[in-house]
């Protein structure tokens, strides 16, 4: 055995970054199952005042849906970008959800109420996409209410931009 194959197994076996260096390399080839698992295990929570329960929906039962796509610009992103994602409609209507009003959640408990009359069967998208990419919490995701700010000039108001809430947990119905 040549010296620069040989590898002192007492030497490693003492260092004290041998399980750090185990988990490392366990994560680099498991790498390519990670993401869809951590993807999967984000949900969007549609609560009913009626006592009725609550319904959640994963990232996978939302990616089932139809997609649309939006490009548009947003007061937050330097260019336009592409978002995809479901109807907001057609995820109310996938969960039974009908109300007067909706209170859009964010993570960190932010909240913005949505009249139903503001909500079409083509915009606004729960996107869970863009440019192609997951959202992760930190570039607004995992869900992004977003409007075709671009292609309807109606909507490029501060009461729509307020509207189009990030990193999106759950919805509250409200009769």
């Amino acid at each position: 055995m040549t010296s620069s194959m040989y590898i002192d197994e007492k030497r490693i076996n003492d260092m004290p970054l041998k399980k750090y260096l185990i988990g490392f390399v366990s994560l680099v080839l498991l790498g390519g199952t990670l993401p869809s698992g951590a993807i999967s295990a984000m949900e969007l929570t549609i609560i009913f005042d009626n006592s009725a329960g609550q319904i959640i929906m994963t990232d996978d039962q939302l990616q089932a849906m139809e997609q649309v796509e939006i490009i548009t610009d947003t007061p937050w992103t330097k260019t336009p970008m592409t978002y995809e994602g479901p109807t907001l409609w057609s995820v109310l209507e996938q969960a039974g959800a009908i109300g007067r009003e909706f209170e859009m959640i964010a993570l960190n408990d932010y909240s913005i109420r949505l009249a139903a009359d503001r909500i079409t069967p083509d915009w606004p998208i729960v996107a869970r996409l863009q440019n192609g990419k997951t959202m992760s919490v930190r570039d607004k995701g995992p869900y992004w209410v977003m409007f075709p700010f671009d292609q309807n000039k109606d909507l490029q108001t501060e009461t729509f931009f307020a509207l189009s809430i990030w990193q999106l947990a759950k919805i509250r119905v409200i009769d």
